[in-house]
């Protein structure tokens, strides 16, 4: 598998673009906000000749959303994944682009609700999704065994974690990185939504907010 990170708008989102060697392809929260951005991505899609099989959502504030629409205009047969407890902030989205300063947009149908089910089977992988709340309703974590690495959102940063206050909670998400995040192998490397990657050991030891 081959990850490839990609920074959109102005909160500097982490989309991400996964792909296997039968060239199919997932994205992970896409934040591009502008024709421009958008095609940086879809660059790659069409230049590897990817196909693009799905948009997994970690958590549905605007600034990881923004180009659900384009991404799924020009590629209409890709389904969409948000938590079934996300679905009121997916649906309630143009509320939290005023706030965020995002201009408003119509979003697509979501096609797949994560609810219980512990895995997705996308590019020949089982990828288990964990339920992390407390920074959104309905945030999720994407994690891949065979890759060693997990897809955070804004649930765990680099010595940081995420803001609470946009319909959080700090005992739930505190909950969620000790229960859910600390118990993966120390070697696990987390791409979060911000900012640089890290690794679950480091921060299990060096982390200021959540640390065991």
């Amino acid at each position: 598998m081959k990850i490839y990170r990609f920074v959109f708008n102005h909160y500097l989102v982490n989309s991400y673009l996964l792909t296997n060697s039968a060239n199919e392809a997932v994205i992970i929260d896409p934040a591009c906000t502008s024709a421009s951005e958008w095609q940086r991505m879809k660059d790659k899609l069409q230049q590897e000749k990817l196909q693009l099989k799905a948009i997994l959502i970690t958590h549905a504030h605007a600034d990881h959303i923004a180009g659900v629409a384009m991404a799924i205009k020009d590629f209409p047969t890709s389904k969409l994944f948000v938590h079934k407890d996300g679905e009121t902030l997916y649906n309630d989205y143009n509320n939290y682009s005023i706030l965020m300063g995002f201009p408003k947009q119509e979003l697509p149908a979501i096609t797949d609700f994560l609810t219980d089910n512990p895995y997705v089977d996308l590019l020949g992988e089982k990828i288990q999704v964990l339920f992390t709340p407390g920074h959104a309703k309905g945030s999720v974590s994407y994690y891949i065994p065979s890759e060693k690495v997990v897809f955070t959102g804004d649930v765990l940063f680099q010595q940081s974690i995420g803001r609470t206050d946009i319909g959080g909670n700090y005992e739930e998400l505190e909950h969620s990185i000790q229960t859910k995040l600390y118990t993966l192998p120390d070697d696990t490397q987390v791409l979060p939504g911000h900012g640089d990657m890290t690794e679950i050991g480091f921060e299990k030891k060096n982390n200021p907010f959540v640390n065991l």
